[in-house]
């Protein structure tokens, strides 16, 4: 059930090597208690067309996780911040060169709506 979406700006020459960012994002994700490996879905969007405000980097990385709902919060936030923790480590060149800010968002899906 869980699903990771990750986008990145096309500027960024990590997105030659996405596949290897969600091998290691689906890995850490499976590691976490009461996440079945075999029922993560991961998946890349490489952004061609997109526009900054002012004052930010030229590109950035999003990675958006969903996971069914019923996990304390504290395991939750850990999620996250693991999670964060691997986008930020893969795409550490093009944030130290100013190219783009990495940004996570956990949330969770209704399990009494969620069709499998």
């Amino acid at each position: 059930m869980p699903h990771i979406h990750l986008e990145a700006t096309s500027n960024l020459p990590e997105c030659e090597s996405a596949s290897n960012v969600l091998d290691a994002l689906c890995s850490q994700l499976a590691s976490c208690e009461t996440i079945s490996a075999a029922s993560i879905k991961a998946y890349f969007t490489k952004r061609e067309v997109w526009s900054m405000g002012e004052g930010s980097t030229p590109g950035y990385v999003h990675c958006q996780v969903s996971i069914l709902t019923g996990r304390p919060v504290e395991l939750r936030q850990r999620i996250a911040r693991e999670l964060a923790k691997v986008v930020s480590d893969l795409f550490s060149d093009s944030i130290s060169n100013g190219l783009a800010k990495v940004t996570l968002e956990l949330r969770e899906m209704d399990s009494e709506t969620y069709v499998k």
